[in-house]
């Protein structure tokens, strides 16, 4: 069932839907509210308005993210909390193992789970990790698909020119 469950979700993040089209550089932020990993609480990202938000799309299975969440670990400690936040949503269907991964990586940053991919459906994500950068009236400045060694600095810098202006 777990297998069913992944392929099910690949083929979502991957193929996106008919109807659909992955959210675009210019437009509004779909707005979501879910559970955190841990099932501590409940976030949505209306919490956020009037910060920047760099919204960050993983999984457990996904290589890349294996290489983006330290860096971005490293990006959300040396940010100014009053002005922007890293959010994270993980698209694994089981919230254990994705808190487990969370804790091997080493992160402490807030990560929602999207075990049903609902989130997922409506960024109708291109590839994974996905990331975007959200400024505070809540438009989408930002997307970067996929993450090697140095695209921590993009991203960076795309928040650092939404703070300039």
């Amino acid at each position: 069932m777990l297998v069913l469950k992944r392929i099910g979700l690949i083929g979502l993040l991957f193929a996106g839907s008919s109807n659909a089209v992955a959210v675009e550089v210019g437009e509004p932020a779909p707005h979501f509210g879910a559970l955190t990993i841990g099932g501590e609480r409940t976030i949505s990202l209306a919490e956020y308005a009037g910060k920047v938000v760099i919204l960050d799309f993983w999984a457990s299975w996904c290589g890349p993210c294996l290489v983006a969440m330290p860096e971005l670990e490293r990006l959300s400690n040396a940010l100014e909390p009053e002005s922007v936040v890293l959010l994270a949503v993980s698209v694994d269907s089981d919230p254990k193992r994705a808190a487990r991964f969370m804790r091997k990586m080493g992160v402490s940053y807030d990560s929602l789970i999207d075990s049903d991919g609902k989130i997922a459906a409506q960024y109708d994500l291109p590839g994974m990790p996905t990331t975007y950068v959200i400024n505070p009236e809540g438009l989408i400045v930002a997307r970067h698909v996929g993450f090697k060694p140095g695209d921590e600095a993009k991203l960076a810098s795309a928040v650092n020119d939404v703070l300039a202006k």
